[in-house]
């Protein structure tokens, strides 16, 4: 049994540095005739990247300093906060609803500044026949209500009957 290894790439000998009565020497992986660049066969060998780690705003070098990262790369303390910064909501707040909006998008309605989304909402409130905040019926739970009285009267007037015909001593009873 041979110790020659052949390479299922390419077919060569692994680890041969010239071609032999066994066969040419693997052209994979930086073997001597290696493969060219252009070669789409895949198995030519990348070099090996180390990650540079510089604010992607800035570019100021943070290996070994703190840092953030996201999706778009690392990022100073200083320029995540001025992100940040950019980022914030701008404007007043409604007095309602608490969002920010713009000054001049805000309306006076009871002495109060309110957003345009507060606004629409204060004037359906108010529209005739709204059925948003409209008064409950309560028939059916009146009712509902007198039935569960008449229930219960009809319960203890039985327990008084019975307490009253203890009280006598009926033998029926005992």
């Amino acid at each position: 049994m041979s110790d020659l290894i052949r390479c299922p790439d390419c077919g060569g000998i692994v680890g041969a540095k010239e071609a032999t009565d066994q066969g040419p020497p693997c052209t994979c992986f930086g073997q001597p005739g290696y493969k060219s660049d252009n070669d789409n066969s895949g198995t030519q060998v990348m070099p090996a990247q180390t990650a540079q780690k510089v604010c992607c705003m800035c570019g100021k070098d943070l290996a070994g300093k703190k840092r953030f990262k996201d999706s778009r790369g690392y990022w100073c303390p200083e320029c995540s906060e001025e992100d940040a910064k950019l980022k914030e909501e701008k404007g007043t707040p409604c007095e309602q609803c608490g969002r920010k909006v713009p000054e001049q998008s805000m309306t006076s309605v009871d002495g109060k500044m309110l957003c345009v989304r507060c606004v629409r909402e204060q004037r359906e409130l108010r529209a005739p026949g709204n059925k948003k905040f409209r008064a409950v019926n309560d028939r059916q739970f009146k009712e509902h209500e007198k039935k569960k009285m008449w229930i219960m009267g009809g319960i203890l007037l039985v327990l008084l009957v019975l307490m009253y015909c203890a009280y006598l001593h009926f033998p029926a009873l005992h």
